[in-house]
C-alpha cells in the first residue's frame, strides 16, 4: 500500500506526523522520505509508528556537531556535560551570520542580537525576555511552541518562518518584511506589526488582543478561526485578507 502526502501544513506548524511502519511516503516539497524499515530521514520509531521531524534530533545540536545525540538528550558525548545555555549565547552573540543552529527549549535574557543573519534555525519551546533583533533577517527560522516577552523585532526581514503555539507579550514587529510567516496558534498580547508587509502570512486559529496592524499589507493574510479583541487594523487592506464573517473587520 503506498501513501503520498503533499500536504506542507503540519510541517509548516512543526507538529510531528506518525505514520505505519509498513507505508512508504514522500513528503513534499522537503523532500523527506522513508521506505519501510529503512529510515532515511529525521524521525523516531514509537511503537508500530514513525514519527517525521523537520530537522534530524539525532544529531548533537552543538552548532557544527555531527555526532549522535545520546536518546533523550540534544547533545553528544562530547558536549554534553557542558553549560549548553551558555555556551549557545555566546555562539549567538559572537556570529552575525547564524546557520542550522538547534538550541530547543532553552532561555533567553537580555540580548542583544542586532543586524544579525538567521538561515534553518531551530528554537523549539524556548524563552525570550527583553531580547533585541532589530534589522535583522531570518530565513526558515522556528520559534513554535515558544514565549517572546518584552522583545523588538522592529524593521527585521522575516521569510518562511514559524511562530505556531507560541505566546507573544509586549513585542513589536513594526516596519518589518514577514511574508509567508506561519503565526497559526499563537496567542498575541499587546504586540505591534503596524507598518509591516505580512503578505500570505497565517493567523489561523490565533488569539490576537490589544495588537497593532495599523498601515499594513494584508494581502492573502489568512485570519480565519482567528479570536480578535481590541485589534487596530486602520489604513491596511483588510479587504484583501481572509476573514469568517464572525470576525470580519
Amino acid at each position: 500500500m503506498n501513501t503520498v502526502i503533499t500536504d506542507f501544513q503540519f510541517l509548516s506548524t512543526f507538529r510531528t506526523e506518525a505514520v505505519p511502519v509498513n507505508f512508504f511516503c514522500t513528503f513534499l516539497p522537503t523532500e523527506i522520505t522513508f521506505i519501510h524499515n529503512r529510515i532515511l530521514t529525521p524521525c523516531q520509531k514509537k511503537g508500530n509508528k514513525l514519527h517525521i521531524y523537520m530537522f534530524n534530533l539525532d544529531l548533537c545540536s552543538w552548532p557544527g556537531c555531527k555526532n549522535h545525540a545520546y536518546q533523550d538528550f540534544r547533545l553528544c558525548k562530547t558536549h554534553k556535560e557542558m553549560d549548553y545555555n551558555k555556551e549557545i549565547i555566546h555562539y549567538l552573540l559572537s556570529n552575525t551570520v547564524i546557520t542550522d543552529l538547534k538550541a530547543p527549549g532553552l532561555f533567553f535574557e537580555d540580548l542583544d542580537l542586532r543586524g544579525k543573519i538567521f538561515i534553518n534555525c531551530f528554537f523549539h519551546h524556548t524563552s525570550w525576555r527583553n531580547c533585541r533583533f532589530d534589522e535583522s533577517r531570518f530565513q526558515m527560522c522556528f520559534f513554535d511552541d515558544s514565549i517572546i516577552q518584552d522583545c523588538s523585532f522592529l524593521k527585521v526581514n522575516m521569510i518562511q518562518s514559524v511562530f505556531t503555539v507560541s505566546e507573544l507579550l509586549d513585542s513589536t514587529w513594526k516596519g518589518s518584511d514577514l511574508v509567508s510567516v506561519n503565526w497559526n496558534r499563537i496567542k498575541a498580547r499587546h504586540c505591534e506589526f503596524s507598518e509591516s508587509d505580512l503578505y500570505y502570512s497565517r493567523f489561523i486559529g490565533s488569539s490576537l488582543k490589544d495588537t497593532n496592524f495599523v498601515n499594513c499589507n494584508l494581502k492573502r493574510v489568512d485570519f480565519c478561526l482567528a479570536r480578535i479583541k481590541r485589534v487596530d487594523f486602520r489604513y491596511s487592506n483588510t479587504e484583501e485578507a481572509y476573514f469568517q464573517k464572525e470576525n470580519r473587520v
